[in-house]
């Protein structure tokens, strides 16, 4: 009976790590990003759009909207881009397929003012209201530089818009483009229990003690 009870606290020990480790991965997020010349003029249609959603592909492709090209350039605005394709590289939208555990996926972008340099450059960035980044499944997104800085840790539950942007940083740009990557992982994740899995441990725990007091009786 005693080896039942010890048996069964340890179960619901286990159950309670498991509920908590077993938290779905985002499908659908997408992060938006905007880039400004000096004079603080974007393009036209400048917003890009990264992320991913259920049945895109990693791959270029315009079926069901996933992925989408910028039109022709006009005035001297700042552009940031995707460069997935198509050959002349002006991509606007870009959305892959859903993340798996242990999995990473990386977004290479493309930032430059289209008139002359050298002059300062302005990033921001949001989620949008309709696919923020949920807490859970272990999904960590940030921007980095070319040297692997990061720039911004994407922040859960949190979205904004053109105007209110959670992201913004200034760039001094030379005339030579500025590269960034996007990056989305569920790889090595720093754990944190959840209360959920706090509590059954807790339980656990208090359980192993009593049947030891009771057992010393």
């Amino acid at each position: 009976m005693k080896k039942l009870i010890v048996l069964g606290i340890i179960a619901t020990m286990v159950m309670g790590l498991a509920v908590a480790a077993s938290a779905q991965i985002d499908a659908t997020w997408a992060v938006q990003l905007r880039a400004y010349n000096g004079a603080a003029t974007p393009n036209a249609t400048g917003t890009l759009t990264v992320g991913t959603r259920v049945g895109a592909s990693d791959g270029w492709s315009t079926a069901g909207a996933e992925d989408s090209a910028y039109p022709a350039y006009t005035g001297v605005p700042g552009v940031i881009l995707s460069t997935l394709l198509p050959a002349d590289q002006r991509v606007n939208k870009d959305q892959r397929a859903p993340l798996g555990e242990n999995e990473t996926k990386v977004w290479d972008l493309v930032m430059f003012c289209v008139g002359g340099a050298p002059q300062t450059m302005r990033l921001d960035g949001w989620l949008p209201a309709i696919a923020t980044l949920q807490e859970g499944g272990n999904l960590r997104v940030w921007l980095q530089d070319s040297q692997g800085n990061v720039l911004w840790e994407v922040p859960y539950n949190t979205s904004g818009a053109q105007g209110t942007p959670t992201f913004s940083k200034t760039f001094a740009y030379d005339g030579t483009p500025i590269n960034l990557q996007l990056v989305a992982s569920t790889v090595a994740p720093v754990e944190v229990p959840e209360p959920g899995s706090m509590l059954a441990m807790f339980s656990g725990l208090v359980g192993l003690v009593g049947f030891g007091i009771r057992r010393r009786k």
